[in-house]
């Protein structure tokens, strides 16, 4: 299930019309959204909450997967997948939802890290160039723009990665 928290209005008319379950944010903020859609999953019983910002552009099916698959036959675990500076979180994977305090920003990579260390819950890590890149300064926006005419240059139809031939590494 695709949980969508917002306080933008005809983002969550497009998420009605797609199928996809919307919340009104409550709180401003990305961490107090990622509380209130925790609260929620809670309230449904679910198992593991997987947060997928959505300024990482070339991130690719085999991330999702290995990061879910990391956390699959775990009880507790927190799956971290760090950008590629190893400084920010750019997918979270939380089993079972509510055992770790937001903080996304400014090194919430190692904030993230140290809670679960803290807390003494299974930490692991899924290091991915392409789940790595994120749009968080104006020369990211510009790398993604490059790319973009990049493939317009090639007419291809499927977006062009530039880390589509790097190998991942888990721990």
């Amino acid at each position: 299930m695709i949980l969508v928290v917002t306080p933008d209005h005809s983002v969550l008319s497009l998420a009605n019309v797609q199928g996809v379950m919307a919340l009104k944010e409550k709180r401003a903020g990305l961490n107090n959204a990622l509380q209130q859609a925790t609260v929620w999953c809670q309230k449904k019983d679910f198992d593991a909450l997987l947060i997928l910002p959505s300024d990482i552009p070339f991130i690719q099916t085999k991330d999702i997967k290995a990061i879910i698959d990391m956390g699959m036959d775990e009880r507790t675990v927190v799956v971290i997948s760090p950008d590629n500076e190893r400084s920010g979180t750019n997918a979270l994977l939380i089993k079972p939802p509510g055992i770790l305090n937001y903080s996304f920003g400014l090194g919430s990579y190692h904030i993230h890290r140290k809670q679960v260390l803290a807390a003494r819950h299974k930490l692991k890590v899924y290091f991915s160039k392409s789940i790595g890149f994120d749009i968080d300064y104006p020369e990211h926006y510009d790398i993604l723009c490059k790319t973009k005419n990049r493939k317009e240059t090639q007419n291809e139809s499927k977006p062009s990665n530039p880390y589509s031939n790097h190998r991942d590494s888990v721990y």
